[in-house]
């Protein structure tokens, strides 16, 4: 670079303040003291006088800026310029937050709250700065908690609103989701002591009504002891007739010989019965002997083309094609009895003639009225036994007499297709185990490549199976369990297959082959009876908030009754914390929103916050801003990871109480990886205080640490831990060890009350959950 020196020497001013070289392009500020002729002039520099040359228009004196561009004769040569912009210093945090808030001061509690979101790599704006102030000041709670919220928040990259830092708080530290949900039954009359008794035993109610109707037996012989109308009653009340049929005719025949107390007493005798009977409306299935017997392959496949045909002719636009595979079907096999294949193949002929004359619907109707009947001729002589259900006499002649024809079409359609579903998914998971088996074994590590994404294909089969389909809504607790073992089977021996271990693979995949072959689908009645409650709903829907009400009601009940995988997903989604993410996929998929998915609580609740209810809205507000928050702190996280947080309402001695789930593991398709995860449950309990379960499974294997700070907790529990372990291993979970420790440290020094015990939430940090609580 072109630089000019300057001769210290005849400087009176000290180095510091005079620059020991003009560079070209430095700008400085002169007094101009002389210009001359010759394009010189001379200038004061800092104190200093010296000859530069000059290009431009400079004024012939006072001061100004000018630039240095080069050199000539030894001397500088410069021209007029701007003056340099001062850089300004760079404001301190403090100063940049006091800017934002309009020249006022920031409190700490903020400061501290703004350092969250920097330290996450979020831009502070003006308006994240209000909002962050609006939420701390209007908030509930202690900084601690609110801190905490924002941490959450921040975590999820979520927008930081007041609103949404509200939900997300609400969701961690608001009111307790199991208090909400019991207002909410009280209001509606469904007082959850007595719906779990009507679960549970519906036979003590019916012995309740029945004690009551013999104390007026009773009571009323003793004043008519031969009479034999009262004879009757009681002998129809020993065998247990209908309460309520008793309790009419004793008010139409002894009216006047019924005090108040009597009159009362056969008064409540027929509202324990109908409220048995609502809950109780149990279908009766054939003997499980029946179910399990042996079964004639030919003949099932005979039925299973007759439904198959008799739905092609319904749904098939290519007629032709229906009859020629009718033919090819249904009247070669030679399990169709004579006088049934004569009729079959009359009609398929008329048919064939219709439809040359272009009369395609009489076609149709001709063809299914031949195999209909042969349908319904030939399923009830199927072992299988899956699809003859029927409503037992006593309870069908409890449904009302309008609805009852209603009913039992609905129940039969449902349970039928169920078993059409259960034995469709039944046989292709069972053809291709039996292909993987035999190319494992033949093939050996040759196989591999194509035996892999056939067993992925079959284990998504079977979960989705497991999770998604209806048949899984009626079958029993142990079914449900064998195939969660089989899902779980049938992922080792992809492991093992990967390993190229495929003699070891085939034995798991032969063996879960043969477990799916033993597997017979029949309904469990407390299932079945859910389902007739729902259908009972449906006919004269009440108020969305009783529908609310009942719909957790049903949702918790069936938990408590059978806590399965299953019922425990079903109440995530009977709670409406899947609401959003499963209508807008069946808009993608269906073009139109899921139906059953407007009966959960979230879906009632918004119909109500959104003036549906009228005066119900005030009830949505607690519970829905509780599951909005817990939807936004499980949305995925940014760096990878899948972390959720949930609080659902459950059973406890015949109380609604609640417990927190956090889970973490790794995001994958959207998918939680259940052999490589972490959960915590936390309980709360009014004998033994919070109760901390926390989880960790690494391939299957399952690490359990049960925290709590009750004196002889461990003494107490240690003899369920064989039944936890069992129940784990069923479903395909091997247990490393169980410990027990303690929940909360005695006291926080960080808290702002001194003493203050810390919370039991687990805390969030860059890798999720910390669970070290």
């Amino acid at each position: 670079m072109m630089q000019v020196n300057i001769d210290s020497a005849v400087s009176n001013f000290s180095k510091s303040e005079v620059p020991a070289a003009v560079k070209k392009g430095d700008i400085f500020q002169v007094r101009i003291k002389e210009k001359h002729a010759n394009g010189e002039a001379t200038v004061d520099l800092r104190g200093r006088e010296m000859k530069v040359k000059t290009e431009g228009d400079l004024p012939s004196s006072g001061k100004a800026f000018v630039e240095v561009i080069g050199t000539k004769d030894g001397l500088p040569v410069v021209k007029p310029a701007e003056p340099p912009v001062k850089q300004a210093v760079k404001p301190s945090a403090d100063q940049q937050l006091t800017s934002l808030n309009g020249g006022k001061p920031v409190s700490s509690d903020v400061k501290a709250a703004v350092q969250i979101l920097q330290d996450k790599g979020i831009p502070v704006t003006k308006q994240a700065l209000q909002e962050l102030t609006s939420f701390l000041k209007n908030s509930s709670g202690n900084l601690d908690d609110k801190l905490y919220s924002v941490t959450a928040a921040a975590q999820k990259q979520l927008d930081m609103s007041a609103k949404q830092l509200h939900l997300v708080h609400a969701a961690l530290h608001g009111k307790t989701v199991g208090e909400e949900v019991g207002k909410l039954l009280k209001s509606e009359g469904l007082d959850p002591a007595l719906q779990s008794k009507l679960s549970n035993a519906p036979k003590q109610l019916y012995d309740a009504g029945a004690g009551k109707l013999a104390e007026v037996l009773q009571t009323l012989s003793k004043k008519f002891p031969n009479d034999p109308v009262l004879k009757q009653l009681s002998q129809e009340l020993k065998s247990g007739a209908s309460l309520r049929q008793i309790a009419s005719a004793l008010q139409t025949g002894f009216s006047a010989e019924l005090t108040a107390d009597l009159s009362k007493k056969v008064s409540d005798a027929a509202k324990l019965e109908a409220l048995m009977v609502s809950k109780m409306t149990a279908l009766s299935n054939q003997p499980s002997s029946t179910l399990q017997s042996p079964s004639d392959p030919a003949l099932d496949q005979l039925v299973d083309s007759l439904q198959k045909a008799i739905i092609n002719v319904q749904k098939n636009p290519d007629m032709t094609g229906v009859l020629k595979e009718i033919q090819q079907t249904v009247l070669a096999s030679e399990q169709l009895p004579a006088s049934l294949s004569q009729s079959i193949q009359k009609a398929v002929e008329k048919a064939s003639a219709s439809l040359d004359q272009g009369r395609e619907l009489a076609a149709r109707q001709e063809v299914m009225q031949a195999l209909q009947p042969a349908h319904m001729q030939l399923k009830p002589q199927t072992s299988a036994g899956d699809e003859g259900y029927q409503l037992s006499e006593q309870l069908a002649a409890a449904l009302p007499a309008q609805s009852k024809d209603f009913i039992v079409t609905r129940i039969s359609e449902k349970l039928s297709q169920a078993a059409i579903d259960f034995k469709q998914i039944k046989r292709d998971i069972t053809r291709n185990l039996q292909h993987i088996d035999q190319q494992l074994l033949l093939q050996q590590k040759r196989a591999v490549p194509q035996v892999k994404p056939m067993l992925e294909a079959t284990i998504k089969m079977l979960d989705q199976a497991i999770l998604k389909s209806d048949f899984m809504l009626y079958t029993d607790m142990a079914t449900e369990k064998k195939l969660l073992k089989g899902s779980s089977q049938l992922a080792e021996a992809a492991r093992l297959v990967a390993k190229g271990q495929t003699a070891e693979a085939a034995k798991v995949v032969s063996e879960v082959k043969f477990m799916m072959e033993k597997i017979n689908f029949k309904p469990a009645d407390v299932r079945v009876q859910h389902m007739v409650s729902t259908e009972l709903l449906q006919l004269d829907p009440p108020s969305l908030s009783k529908q609310a009400a009942t719909t957790v009601s049903h949702s918790m009940n069936m938990l408590h009754q059978e806590p399965t995988g299953r019922q425990l997903f079903d109440h995530v989604r009977g709670m409406g914390l899947t609401h959003e993410h499963e209508q807008s996929h069946a808009l993608l998929t269906k073009g139109k929103p899921q139906e059953e998915l407007s009966a959960s609580l979230k879906s009632m609740l918004l119909k109500m916050a959104q003036g549906e209810g009228e005066s119900q809205a005030g009830k949505s507000d607690p519970m829905l801003t509780q599951l909005t928050g817990q939807q936004l702190l499980s949305k995925t996280d940014a760096n990878g990871l899948q972390s959720m947080v949930m609080t659902l309402p459950y059973l406890l001695e015949n109380k609604v109480e609640e417990f927190k789930v956090f889970l973490q593991s790794k995001s994958g398709e959207q998918k939680v990886d259940w052999e490589n995860c972490s959960l915590y449950f936390l309980f709360e309990t009014k004998k033994l205080g919070e109760v901390g379960i926390a989880l960790t499974a690494n391939d299957r294997m399952l690490s359990i640490k049960v925290k709590n700070d009750l004196p002889g907790f461990e003494e107490k529990m240690k003899p369920l831990t064989s039944l936890a372990k069992a129940r784990l291993e069923d479903i395909g979970y091997e247990i490393g060890s169980i410990q027990f420790t303690k929940l909360l440290k005695e006291t926080v020094s960080a808290s702002p009350e001194p003493g203050k015990e810390r919370s039991a939430i687990p805390a969030m940090t860059e890798k999720g959950f910390d669970f070290s609580i």
